[in-house]
């Protein structure tokens, strides 16, 4: 596996404020802002957070502490003139083939970690909506992750048959 080509939300938002400031240049600040104001931005971010925070003597700290982080990133991206947001909650991360091969003692999902990845999905909600009330002219859209893939891993029969 390969960490080195991960990008970080951080570093992603610089390459956003210097695309930001070439639309700028090229065709003036009025019709940069128009186009970045009517553009959809989809963020699929925390799944990381959550396996790294089982590590953590307490989950509920952790857990804040990413989301105020998160908090302070989306108010920068919206500084940026990115008014429609939608961010991705995370999937059952307990549940990815990484985590269940190295949590040895487990058979189907690391429950502690999933755990985690619920309360900070009801946490990012709560954010998500606070947001959208007070950043003028904002709207952030919350895609529950964990439910959709809790439906595909529960109900997998009614998404149709495999065919062979």
């Amino acid at each position: 596996m390969n960490w080195v080509l991960r990008t970080t939300l951080l570093s992603w938002q610089s390459y956003f404020a210097k695309t930001r400031q070439d639309m700028v240049s090229t065709i003036g600040a009025p019709a940069a802002r128009a186009l970045l104001d009517k553009a959809l931005y989809f963020l699929s971010v925390g799944s990381n957070d959550i396996m790294f925070g089982e590590y953590s003597f307490d989950a509920n700290k952790y857990v804040d502490e990413v989301v105020s982080d998160f908090k302070s990133q989306l108010t920068r991206l919206y500084h940026l003139d990115a008014r429609k947001i939608v961010v991705s909650g995370v999937p059952k991360v307990g549940c990815f083939p990484f985590d269940v091969d190295t949590h040895l003692w487990v058979h189907d999902c690391v429950a502690s970690l999933n755990k985690i990845a619920e309360l900070y999905n009801a946490k990012l909600k709560s954010l998500l909506e606070d947001l959208t009330k007070s950043l003028t002219g904002s709207i952030f859209v919350y895609v529950a992750n964990y439910a959709i893939m809790e439906d595909i891993m529960n109900n997998y029969a009614s998404y149709g048959e495999i065919q062979r």
